[in-house]
């Protein structure tokens, strides 16, 4: 995969790290994003660390949208 191809792949994750999310689908939201993550470090296009660190992002996501809905 060239730089493009990741860059925009990586893009649509923070695409989706960010659209609304009804907190009915939050769960499937939460794991998509985990499961693009652990695809792009899997495929050798993410380190590690940049997995780590989105994984974070995504996770934080998740705990701040659910306690939003409290």
């Amino acid at each position: 995969m060239n730089e493009e191809q990741i860059a925009t792949l990586l893009a649509d994750w923070y695409e989706q790290l960010n659209a609304p999310v009804d907190l009915d689908g939050i769960d499937s939201w939460h794991a998509a994003l985990r499961r693009t993550v652990d695809d792009l470090k899997a495929g050798g296009s993410i380190d590690s660390l940049q997995a780590h660190d989105l994984r974070e992002l995504a996770d934080a996501a998740y705990s701040h949208r659910s306690e939003e809905a409290l």
